[in-house]
């Protein structure tokens, strides 16, 4: 019996799994600096950039927030909230993403909120990551304006 009852759940966790349409793209993240001086160290790379359409039809954005801005992997997962004219919102405790674009082809201007960055972690991880120079003391600026204020333009494309 428990044995059928397993069989059962794992097929239809199974399908669950099956029942969900992923686009994969690839995206990058602008933080707005106040200088030419900051401008190329104002792009990242975002990480496993996902549009996700779950078996009930919830159509979300799914991705990882850069390190050098959070200091550790801070994951961002925002349902679809509204779709008109191939205008894109989402929208959850995580912030607002208002989006243009192809499904293939988005820019969403993002307003984070309650991220929880720790700067003392984001310094450290600069640090580490890049040694001790000018360069990482602006990338520590950079990440002290969007721990500031967590905003920015997001591009992601296939």
């Amino acid at each position: 019996m428990f044995k059928t009852i397993l069989i059962t759940a794992c097929f239809l966790f199974s399908q669950f799994l099956l029942a969900d349409e992923v686009i994969n793209l690839k995206a990058t993240f602008q933080v707005p600096v106040p200088s030419e001086k900051f401008a190329h160290l104002a792009t990242f790379e975002i990480t496993n950039f996902q549009i996700m359409t779950n078996n009930k039809g919830v159509r979300y954005m799914s991705y990882t927030l850069p390190d050098d801005l959070t200091g550790d992997a801070m994951t961002i997962k925002m349902p679809l909230i509204s779709e008109v004219d191939g205008n894109k919102h989402f929208e959850n405790e995580q912030g607002i993403a208002d989006c243009s674009g192809e499904w293939t082809a988005l820019e969403c201007g993002m307003h984070f909120q309650n991220l929880q960055i720790n700067q003392k972690t984001v310094i450290s991880h600069l640090f580490l990551k890049y040694g001790y120079n000018q360069e990482t003391k602006n990338r520590v600026i950079v990440s002290s304006i969007f721990s500031k204020d967590p905003v920015g333009l997001l591009k992601a494309h296939e």
